[in-house]
């Protein structure tokens, strides 16, 4: 029951020994909790500065990539461009030379049948040996006259 109603004397070591304790844990206790406390709130406050920073970065990255994507699209499009254009000169400049070709081709063949049909026949038995056809007309007939009136030039 000595608890319940504590004498004086109880009351007054109960004191001095709290007294001592709370010198105790005010002169080396609480500097160290108050440091580690104050230690942990600056590296919490250093992390979120960091992750403020990394937030600010990654969003500076994301902007420099937007700006290199569409860089790259314009020059891909240039390039696409002048490949078109090369490809389109490069079908006209073949399409001029195959013209060319052809004219010269058509020129030669022109002077090759003038010069030809201006040579004289030479007749071997009332056939003409000048034209390779007339032998042919002999032995194929109408159908093979109509298929060389045709061809014939």
């Amino acid at each position: 029951m000595s608890l319940i109603t504590p004498d004086f004397g109880l009351i007054v070591w109960m004191t001095l020994i709290f007294g001592i304790v709370f010198f105790i844990l005010a002169k080396w206790g609480f500097p160290m909790i108050t440091d580690s406390v104050a230690k942990r709130a600056d590296r919490i406050n250093d992390s979120i500065r960091m992750a403020k920073e990394a937030e600010e970065r990654l969003k500076n990255l994301a902007e420099e990539q937007n700006k290199l994507i569409e860089q790259t699209k314009a020059e891909q499009s240039r390039i696409l461009k002048k490949a078109a254009e090369s490809r389109d000169a490069m079908i006209e400049n073949a399409k001029a030379q195959a013209h060319d070709e052809a004219a010269k081709i058509l020129a030669k063949a022109q002077t090759e049948i003038s010069a030809e049909r201006s040579l004289p026949c030479a007749t071997s038995g009332g056939r003409s040996l000048c034209c390779p056809w007339a032998w042919l007309r002999r032995f194929c007939g109408r159908n093979c006259q109509m298929k060389m009136s045709r061809e014939n030039w």
